[in-house]
C-alpha cells in the first residue's frame, strides 16, 4: 500500500519535479491523489514509468515476483533506473 516508504519515495521524487504513478492493488484512489499519487495498472506503470521503486514485503506471494529488470524487457523498456525493496 502507499504507505511509509513508497509515501515518503513519491514526496521526494515530486519534489525533484517528478509525475508519480503507482501500482497498488490495495490502495485506494482517495489515498493516491491525498499524497498526489496516480494509481495505473502495472502494464500503464512499465509502459509510462522511467524510473521505478518497488516497496514489498518479501512473502512467498512476492518472492515470485519478477525482478525489475525483467519485467522492463518484457515491455521494451531499456535498463530502468529503479530501487527494489523487497525485504523479508
Amino acid at each position: 500500500m502507499l504507505v511509509q516508504v513508497g509515501s515518503e519515495v513519491a514526496r521526494r521524487a515530486r519534489g525533484l519535479g517528478m509525475t508519480i504513478i503507482a501500482h497498488d492493488p490495495f490502495a485506494s484512489e482517495a489515498k493516491a491523489a491525498a499524497i498526489g499519487v496516480r494509481l495505473v495498472t502495472l502494464n500503464e506503470a512499465l509502459a509510462q514509468g522511467d524510473f521505478f521503486s518497488l516497496h514489498m514485503p518479501l512473502t512467498s506471494q512476492t518472492k515470485v515476483c519478477n525482478t525489475l529488470h525483467s519485467l522492463c524487457e518484457k515491455k521494451d523498456k531499456t535498463t530502468p533506473f529503479g530501487v527494489d525493496d523487497r525485504a523479508g
